[in-house]
């Protein structure tokens, strides 16, 4: 078991998000560039619901609309049972994405592959920037030194499945 590390988080407390010192099994608690801050389990379950109820309000409202055949898809889209909310990479894919040259962080990218909504990941660079540059991503055709950019193949979690998970 990794030795327990005291880093500075989020929590959920009463209805109040707080800052606290969260105890946590990391190897390494050294500041990294980027974004994000380790949240305890009962924030993750209320910003979760909070960003579930959103989608539910918005496919409500979406319902109340003359029928159309475009509408119906995005209304059909946004059902809990269907709506990709989460998806799992493993530990190869974040490490094949975090071991590129100047990589200090992970940006995700909402998507539709195949015909379903998906999630992609790439790296970045220590101001948020793609790693291989403007240039890789607007090249026409693959190069040598594309950069690693994983999809989900499997693992995706609907909004229903993440309230299950979640305990929600």
């Amino acid at each position: 078991m990794d030795p327990i590390k005291k880093i500075p988080g989020k929590d959920f407390v009463g209805n109040n998000v707080v800052d606290t010192d969260l105890n946590l099994p990391i190897q390494d608690n050294s500041a990294v560039a980027g974004y994000g801050l380790p949240i305890t389990l009962p924030l993750c379950r209320q910003i979760f619901s909070d960003y579930d109820a959103n989608q539910q309000q918005i496919s409500s409202f979406l319902s109340q609309l003359p029928p159309s055949p475009p509408l119906d898809n995005i209304i059909a889209g946004l059902d809990p049972s269907k709506q990709v909310a989460a998806g799992i990479y493993g530990r190869e894919a974040l490490l094949d994405i975090l071991s590129q040259a100047g990589c200090e962080g992970i940006m995700y990218i909402n998507c539709i592959y195949d015909q379903q909504d998906s999630i992609i990941l790439l790296g970045v660079d220590s101001n948020g920037n793609p790693i291989g540059g403007a240039a890789a991503f607007a090249a026409p055709t693959r190069a040598a030194t594309d950069p690693v950019i994983y999809e989900v193949k499997g693992g995706a979690q609907t909004r229903d499945q993440v309230k299950t998970l979640l305990g929600i």
